[in-house]
């Protein structure tokens, strides 16, 4: 079955948020890996990803070499279940796999959120005062064998 993923799965807290990662230092990795990321798009164009499910049962947009560059929000996790229950005439039982090809990393954009929102407290520093972060445009449809 496919679905739609889109930019708007990927929101502040998939990518420095406290709740899903460890320290400030686990967010600065990742933003590490989106800017060399960044300098092979900008050379090659549009990069294929891997989405591959963590232990919080989020999943993991991954690179080729197996980079994080971010997570996607829990409405993907969360479609994704309905679909499966959808799909098995809306019983639990079906369920989506580990891992799904089919997205791809366009660009890059910035993404900005003002010191009043209710966000900040959620993220990691610096970013919890800053409230600027490099953010993965990404596009896809993805095909996902549900199980």
């Amino acid at each position: 079955m496919g679905f739609a993923v889109q930019r708007s799965h990927i929101d502040f807290n998939c990518l420095a948020g406290q709740a899903l990662y460890g320290s400030e230092e686990d967010v600065e990795t990742v933003q590490n890996s989106l800017r060399t990321v960044a300098a092979r798009v900008a050379e090659t164009g549009p990069m294929d990803l891997i989405a591959s499910k963590n232990n919080k049962g989020l999943y993991e947009l991954r690179t080729d070499d197996g980079n994080v560059i971010s997570m996607l929000s829990k409405k993907v996790t969360d479609s994704l279940f309905a679909i499966g229950k959808r799909l098995n005439n809306d019983s639990p039982g079906l369920y989506p796999p580990r891992t799904f090809k089919g997205i791809k990393l366009m660009d890059f954009c910035t993404m900005v959120v003002g010191e009043d929102a209710s966000i900040c407290h959620m993220l990691h520093s610096p970013w919890d005062d800053q409230g600027i972060i490099l953010a993965p445009r990404i596009i896809g449809y993805p095909w996902v064998n549900f199980n």
